[in-house]
């Protein structure tokens, strides 16, 4: 990162390179789970996933799903100081946000104080996605609310990591 500032190289073009490259990763990593979860799995003894007929939906709540992912590291990354407070905040965050969207434990062992809040959870949201397309065999219109929350996620949280850059930016330049 040193060398490209000092060559200069616009943000927006730095943003781009990370934002594209982790989007792919994160497309291929869930193409990957979803084929162990037909193949390996099986074959270890465990039930067969299913997918759905409609992998045009299942593809846009991976993305969407993605985008908003993205989001949150490029904020956790612009947020902090050091590698091990970004690993600290991040991964905290994350099984925080787990942990409330009925990812580790499903909303319905939940007390009911804890089901409340699982509706403000981004996985929730993913979770709703991916159950509405993989479990209920359902249409683009039952994607649609979770998608949407996922998508201004992201543009909340780049937003966000790219007020924050900008604004140390000038800080910096400041002193």
């Amino acid at each position: 990162l040193a060398r490209l500032v000092s060559r200069q190289v616009p943000f927006s073009m730095l943003l781009h390179g990370k934002i594209g490259p982790f989007f792919a990763v994160n497309i291929a990593q869930a193409a990957l789970m979803f084929a162990a979860g037909k193949t390996l799995v099986p074959w270890l003894g465990g039930e067969s996933l299913a997918l759905p007929a409609r992998w045009d939906l299942l593809a846009i709540v991976t993305a969407c799903t993605s985008l908003s992912a993205i989001g949150w590291g490029l904020l956790v990354a612009v947020s902090s100081r050091t590698l091990e407070q970004a690993t600290v905040v991040g991964g905290v965050g994350t099984i925080l946000v787990a942990a409330v969207g009925g990812i580790m434990v499903p909303r319905f062992v939940m007390p009911e104080s804890m089901q409340g809040l699982v509706d403000l959870s981004p996985m929730a949201w993913a979770l709703e996605g991916f159950h509405a397309v993989m479990l209920r065999q359902g249409g683009a219109a039952d994607i649609v609310l979770p998608c949407v929350k996922l998508l201004v996620l992201a543009t909340a949280l780049l937003a966000l990591a790219l007020w924050i850059h900008q604004r140390r930016r000038v800080l910096s330049a400041a002193q």
